[in-house]
């Protein structure tokens, strides 16, 4: 037979050796092939496992693997026959019909067909080896189930395995091993999951709950007075600009007139050259004289017209008698006189105001001229600001009002006042003043109340007043208000209060937490006043608790935990803010 594949679809061909270089029609694609010429076949058997083997001629001195253990043998050179072992017999495989050599030991027993696979009972007798040689008797059309074999020398030359049911065979046994290693695995779950199911177990408790560690104040009832703060601003009582009444060049300035210089009532401050004023007083003396002279002739001209209207004894008409009389050039006289008098007295006081006199005790905020400078009733000469008392403008919740005193009219006493300037001053100073009345507008920008507070010698002039703090303008600073005294209250700490809602936390006297609400009536800062809701010598709870639940257990803190909470008085100011 002649081995050899169709150069169209590689379809492998088996023909008769007798068509050699013939061409013919291969029977899956159509196509016509030539027949190669009839080529010398060498048989031998493999040194490892005697397999029978047939290459071609022209391999001979190669190597190549076996078909069927794949392991390397060498081709050898000539034509031969494979050798009969004398401890060897042949049988056929009873699915591939082939011849296969198997020791004279394995008479009557099962053996495995190493081409097919298949189980084959050797007889006691053996038979003898089947030719390898095609049958002659077989037509010589190409068989379709000869298409499907290849010639060893090919299949040795691609290092491939000869025969498909190899192929099968390995397959199989690999599916085998997944299903065993499958098989193994669904039953050590089984085993493992009826191990959970039947093992004991041990029941589940739920823990007791642990009793919270917390710090308590005990809470009583006090009369307490009610504080209103505010943000506040310090603005002068008293503020002028001084200008001139008179015309003139400056001649004199005080040494006091600087920025932050000290006047008091009357002093003098500047003076305006003042000999223009000094004739113009001499001027109107010299008219008043001369007035009075006028007025003295005139009255006795009407005594000598007096006497001779009364030697003459006529009846005249009253209007008349007032002109022999001369009245009304007598009244005219006194007019004369008056108007010079009046025109002294302008000029006398146009004199005195060429001093420039400090109105009120107060103090230097600006110097807006110099000496030898001509002024006059639009210029500005220095700023005052009153040192006997300035206003404090304190801004206040509406609803703060009526906790305050705030008078009706004047000379009504109203709350007393304290100011704080925590940054300049510290902590523990203050200044102390009195509400004086409530602006009659709101504040611009918050919708605020405006309450004015005066505090007298802000500047510490007075003796007493020296150790004190000073004032001064337009310092921000915060005001304590003091208001109504509130009787039977608990005062507690804003920060003890829990949630939105006003409540406390107490310990009752099974150890349990009780969440309840309580009446504010009024916050003071940091501190509030509950009306309702509380009960005398009740454990106020203050540590915070993360998750609280109404009923859960506490337990008290340590004693020396306890004195450090007992420091911190609920009724004592917080800081100032």
């Amino acid at each position: 037979m002649i081995e050899f594949s169709c150069k169209n679809c590689g379809q492998k061909l088996n023909v008769e050796e007798k068509h050699a270089s013939k061409k013919i029609k291969c029977p899956k694609c159509g196509e016509l092939s030539v027949v190669p010429p009839k080529a010398d076949k060498i048989t031998f058997q493999c040194a490892n496992c005697g397999q029978s083997v047939r290459v071609l001629q022209i391999h001979a001195g190669k190597k190549g693997r076996c078909p069927k253990c794949n392991q390397l043998v060498v081709i050898p050179s000539g034509i031969s026959e494979p050798k009969r072992d004398a401890e060897t017999f042949s049988i056929l495989g009873t699915k591939c019909e082939e011849e296969i050599r198997v020791p004279k030991t394995t008479r009557g027993k099962m053996i495995e067909c190493p081409e097919c696979g298949s189980y084959v009972e050797t007889s006691s007798e053996g038979r003898s080896a089947v030719s390898a040689e095609p049958d002659p008797s077989i037509p010589s059309e190409v068989k379709e189930d000869q298409y499907e074999e290849e010639s060893y020398a090919k299949k040795i030359e691609r290092n491939e395995e000869p025969r498909p049911q190899k192929t099968l065979r390995i397959l199989a046994i690999g599916i085998a091993k997944i299903l065993a290693a499958a098989l193994i695995l669904v039953g050590a779950f089984a085993a493992y999951r009826y191990q959970m199911n039947t093992s004991p177990r041990a029941g589940r408790q739920k823990p007791p709950p642990q009793p919270k560690l917390v710090q308590v104040i005990s809470v009583r009832k006090a009369d307490c007075t009610t504080t209103v703060t505010g943000d506040a601003v310090v603005m002068p009582a008293q503020q002028v600009i001084l200008r001139p009444q008179v015309t003139g060049q400056l001649v004199e300035i005080s040494d006091d007139v600087v920025p932050g210089g000290i006047v008091r009532l009357g002093q003098k401050l500047m003076a305006i050259d003042r000999r223009d004023y000094d004739i113009l007083v001499r001027q109107r003396q010299y008219e008043v004289a001369r007035a009075l002279k006028d007025l003295k002739l005139e009255q006795g001209n009407q005594a000598i017209a007096r006497q001779e209207y009364e030697l003459l004894g006529e009846v005249i008409s009253e209007e008349d008698r007032e002109l022999v009389l001369r009245e009304p050039q007598l009244a005219s006289a006194q007019a004369a006189e008056e108007s010079a008098k009046a025109a002294l007295k302008k000029a006398q006081l146009d004199l005195a105001r060429c001093n420039i006199v400090a109105p009120f005790n107060a103090i230097i905020q600006d110097k807006h001229v110099d000496l030898g400078a001509t002024v006059s009733a639009n210029t500005d000469l220095v700023t005052l600001i009153g040192t006997d008392e300035v206003w404090v403008e304190v801004k206040v919740w509406i609803d703060k009002l009526t906790w305050l005193t705030i008078p009706r009219q004047n000379g009504d006493p109203g709350s007393s006042v304290k100011i704080y300037n925590t940054l300049a001053w510290g902590a523990d100073r203050f200044r102390t003043g009195r509400v004086l009345c409530l602006v009659g507008e709101l504040e611009t920008q918050g919708r605020l109340a405006r309450l004015l507070v005066a505090v007298d010698d802000p500047f510490c002039l007075k003796p007493e007043n020296r150790e004190l703090p000073q004032l001064l303008i337009g310092s921000y600073v915060s005001a304590e208000i003091q208001g109504r005294t509130l009787t039977s209250v608990f005062p507690v700490k804003w920060s003890h209060l829990r949630g939105e809602n006003n409540k406390v936390w107490i310990m009752d006297d099974e150890g349990k937490l009780e969440i309840r609400p309580v009446q504010v009536v009024f916050r003071d800062g940091d501190q509030v006043y509950v009306t309702e809701g509380l009960t005398e010598d009740e454990n106020l709870v203050f540590t915070d608790i993360a998750a609280p639940i109404e009923g859960m257990p506490l337990r008290v803190a340590p004693i020396a935990e306890q004195r450090l909470a007992s420091d911190q008085v609920p009724g004592e100011k917080g800081e100032r803010r």
